[in-house]
C-alpha cells in the first residue's frame, strides 16, 4: 500500500513539473511575440510607396516615424520637398514636381540609415488647359473676365489652370454623371467645369459661391 502511495505522489509531483513548465513556455512564446509586434511598428513607414505627378503639382504624403528621428534626401532636382511637424508619431511630407524627370526620396533614421524607406517620384510635364476653341475663350474671356479683377485674356486662362492644379483643402472637387470635372474654391469663388476629354467648358465666379457649388 505504501508503495502504491508513493508511486501515486511521484506522477503528481510529475504532473505538476510539467505544467509549469508549459505555462513558462507559453510566457516566454508570448513575449516574443509582443516583442516582434512592436519592433515591426517601429519601422519607418509612409501612405504612398509610388507618386506620379506633373510640374507644378504638389502631393502630401504621410510619414509615419515609428518613434524615430526621420530625416529624407532626393536622388535628383526634380522634386523639391517640405516637411512638416511630427505629431502623434507621424509628419507630412509635401512632395512638388519641379521639372520632367524622376526622383527617389529616401526616409532614414537619424541614427540608424539602415532603417529607410524610399518613394519613388515620377514627375511629368505640366498640362495646360484651354477652351475647345479659340471662339469659345473670347466669349467666356468677354463675359466672365472682368468678375477676376483687371487680367488679361492670358491671365484669365492661367487663373483656369492654377484651379485645376490646385489639390489644397481649399478646392472642393467632382465627377458629374457626363464624365465632366467640377471645381470650386472655397476661398475665392472661383468656379470651373473641365470636359472629360480635357477641355475648360466655363470658368466663372458664381454670385452665391458654395450655395452654387452645392447645386451641381
Amino acid at each position: 500500500m505504501k508503495i502504491i502511495r508513493s508511486i501515486i505522489t511521484i506522477l503528481l509531483t510529475l504532473s505538476l513539473c510539467l505544467c509549469t513548465f508549459g505555462a513558462e513556455a507559453a510566457a516566454k512564446s508570448a513575449d516574443k511575440t509582443a516583442v516582434s509586434v512592436s519592433d515591426s511598428a517601429k519601422n519607418i513607414r509612409v501612405s504612398d510607396k509610388s507618386i506620379t505627378l506633373e510640374e507644378g503639382q504638389s502631393v502630401k504624403v504621410t510619414v509615419y516615424t515609428g518613434g524615430k528621428s526621420v530625416k529624407y534626401q532626393r536622388s535628383t532636382k526634380a522634386v523639391s520637398c517640405k516637411a512638416g511637424k511630427t505629431r502623434k508619431g507621424k509628419f507630412t511630407l509635401t512632395v512638388t514636381g519641379v521639372k520632367e524627370g524622376s526622383c527617389t526620396i529616401t526616409l532614414y533614421d537619424k541614427n540608424n540609415k539602415s532603417d529607410k524607406f524610399k518613394i519613388k517620384v515620377t514627375v511629368t510635364e505640366a498640362t495646360y488647359y484651354t477652351f475647345r476653341t479659340e471662339e469659345l475663350f473670347e466669349s467666356h474671356f468677354l463675359k466672365h473676365g472682368a468678375e477676376f479683377g483687371d487680367i488679361t485674356k492670358q491671365e484669365y486662362l492661367d487663373k483656369a489652370n492654377a484651379l485645376i492644379d490646385d489639390t489644397s483643402d481649399d478646392v472642393l472637387t467632382k465627377r458629374e454623371e457626363d464624365g465632366d470635372y467640377l471645381f470650386f474654391n472655397t476661398e475665392t469663388g472661383e468656379f470651373l467645369v473641365l470636359s472629360e476629354d480635357g477641355y475648360i467648358r466655363t470658368f466663372f465666379i458664381p454670385d452665391d459661391g458654395i450655395d452654387y457649388w452645392n447645386r451641381q
